[in-house]
C-alpha cells in the first residue's frame, strides 16, 4: 500500500455522517396540506358555480355546458405585494392584480375595481385616507398586461397632495363584478420605504 493511499484511508476514516430518519410525522404533513388544499380548491369551485348561476338567472337561460365553461372571477391575488413610489410629480402606489378562476387560473375580468390607500402606522381607526381611485369595466379592460410576467391588471395610484410619502400603507382592493354583482376584497401592504425613481 503507498503512502498517499494510506493518509487517505487514515482521512475518512475519522469522518462520519448521520443519517435522520423520517418521522412517522412527515406523510401525516403531507396528508393534511393535501387535504387543506383540495379544501381550498372545493371553495374556489363552489364560489365559482354560484357566482355562474347568478349570471345565468340574470341574463336568462344558458345550457349546462355553457355555465361550467363561463370564465368568472372569484380571488384577487395582488402579486407582487403593492409598491410604493416616489417620482418627482409625487407618491404613487402601484398596484398589480391578478384575476383568477375557481381553479385559480387567470380570467379576465369585466367589472369594477375600487382602491383605498390608508396609512399602517397610525392607530386603529384613525387611519388617514391617502388615496382613492376607481376603475370602470373599460379602464380595467385597458389595464391589462401580459408578458413574460404572466397576465395581470396594473394600476397606478398617486397619492393626495401633502400626503408623506412613507409606508408601511394599505392598500384595499374592491372588484365587482358587473354581471352578478358579486363583490371581491382583497388587502397588500407597501414596505415602510419608497422606491426613488427619475433622481
Amino acid at each position: 500500500m503507498n503512502r498517499t493511499l494510506l493518509v487517505l484511508l487514515v482521512a475518512f476514516g475519522g469522518c462520519s455522517a448521520t443519517v435522520v430518519s423520517p418521522s412517522p410525522n412527515d406523510a401525516l404533513r403531507r396528508d393534511m396540506q393535501a387535504a387543506v388544499d383540495r379544501s381550498q380548491a372545493l371553495e374556489r369551485e363552489n364560489h365559482e358555480l354560484q357566482q355562474k348561476l347568478a349570471t345565468a338567472m340574470a341574463a336568462g337561460s344558458f345550457s349546462p355546458e355553457a355555465i361550467k365553461a363561463l370564465p368568472t372571477v372569484t380571488t384577487l391575488v395582488l402579486n407582487p405585494a403593492p409598491v410604493l413610489e416616489q417620482r418627482p410629480d409625487g407618491c404613487w402606489v402601484v398596484v398589480r392584480v391578478e384575476t383568477q378562476d375557481g381553479r385559480g387560473r387567470f380570467t379576465q375580468a369585466v367589472g369594477t375595481m375600487g382602491f383605498r390607500v390608508l396609512s399602517l402606522t397610525a392607530p386603529a381607526g384613525t387611519q388617514p385616507l391617502l388615496a382613492e381611485s376607481f376603475a370602470n369595466p373599460l379602464q380595467v379592460r385597458e389595464s391589462y398586461r401580459g408578458g413574460v410576467l404572466g397576465a395581470y391588471y396594473s394600476f397606478e395610484i398617486p397619492l393626495l397632495a401633502g400626503a408623506s410619502c412613507q409606508g408601511p400603507l394599505s392598500v384595499l382592493l374592491v372588484y365587482e363584478d358587473a354581471l352578478t354583482k358579486a363583490r371581491i376584497e382583497v388587502v397588500g401592504h407597501t414596505a415602510a420605504q419608497p422606491i426613488q425613481l427619475g433622481k
